[in-house]
């Protein structure tokens, strides 16, 4: 597996150890697609019922999140946060506002600030 899908796997891991955002998003049913612009490789989680989980493609992403293999590495893994990348354009982010908020909620309360 590459260094970005373990990292994913950490991610959804610590996503399903914190009882606050299992309840924060027990209605949020989303297919998030984490694709690196500089890999032939796509990502898939899944948020269902409070629950994360790296899945196979299955439908049309809500949300897609895509930059260089290393700045999604370092986001997901808590090394950095996603401002200054998203700023430069380094990371772009496309679905719904609200998602892509929730998306921002869910890696403070994991990783901190």
């Amino acid at each position: 597996m590459s260094a970005l899908g373990d990292t994913l796997e950490q991610f959804v891991a610590a996503c399903n150890h914190n009882l606050r955002l299992q309840e924060m998003n027990h209605d949020w049913d989303r297919l998030i697609l984490v694709q690196p612009d500089d890999a032939a490789e796509e990502h898939w989680i899944r948020y269902h019922a409070g629950v994360a989980a790296v899945v196979a493609a299955d439908g049309e992403p809500d949300l897609i999140v895509e930059g260089a293999s290393g700045v999604l590495v370092s986001i997901f893994s808590g090394a950095s946060t996603p401002t200054e990348p998203y700023m430069s354009g380094d990371l772009r982010v496309r679905g719904s506002q609200d998602d892509v908020m929730r998306l921002d909620i869910i890696a403070l309360l994991i990783w901190g600030e």
